[in-house]
């Protein structure tokens, strides 16, 4: 999907673009990006404290110059079902649209405040500003406080060099529709 298409725009600007998904190195929908020699491949769930430390010592190690990340990991399953609440399912949205991102955020803004600069941009969606996904109640709630989160970092970094964005999107898909935008027309804006 969309972080496919930013890899892809990235990449074919001449930047070094290091990838995360919980998905396999070997899976069909890595197999454009893994050939390009700019592109860096960490398997990671960032819902799960173990992938995220063991990622961030390996680019510490490799001494890895990162600028700019981009939090674009996001469930957007179904919670309600036929009126019935699914807390478990609930709990695993929100923990990787919210919590990953800020754990991503918590280990790497160390490193943008040792050097002075960086930027994190956070994808999040036009449903943080109403709640009228079908089925859905932590998509909205956990794109909702991801918003207030980036804006709570820029108000306490305003002085500094760090930047946090936020880009809030409407409805996506592979070739675009009606009201609609395609991915890679999203992630052509983005990287703009």
């Amino acid at each position: 999907g969309l972080g496919k298409e930013l890899s892809l725009k990235l990449l074919s600007s001449g930047q070094t673009v290091l990838g995360l998904s919980r998905k396999s190195i070997d899976s069909v929908e890595l197999k454009e990006l893994i050939i390009n020699k700019n592109f860096v491949y960490n398997e990671c769930d960032i819902a799960k404290d173990n992938d995220v430390s063991r990622f961030v010592r390996n680019i510490k190690e490799q001494n890895f110059p990162i600028d700019v990340v981009i939090l674009n990991a996001s469930l957007m399953q179904n919670d309600m079902i036929n009126k019935e609440f699914d807390y478990v399912k609930f709990k695993e949205i929100v923990d990787v649209n919210l919590f990953g991102a800020v754990k991503i955020i918590s280990y790497l803004l160390p490193l943008f405040q040792q050097r002075g600069k960086g930027i994190f941009i956070g994808i999040s969606s036009l449903a943080s500003q109403r709640g009228i996904v079908v089925n859905k109640i932590a998509y909205p709630v956990s794109k909702a406080a991801l918003n207030m989160t980036f804006e709570a970092f820029r108000l306490q970094l305003a002085n500094s060099n760090i930047r946090f964005i936020t880009v809030n999107l409407g409805p996506l898909y592979e070739k675009g529709g009606i009201l609609s935008v395609s991915y890679k027309q999203a992630a052509k804006k983005i990287v703009s």
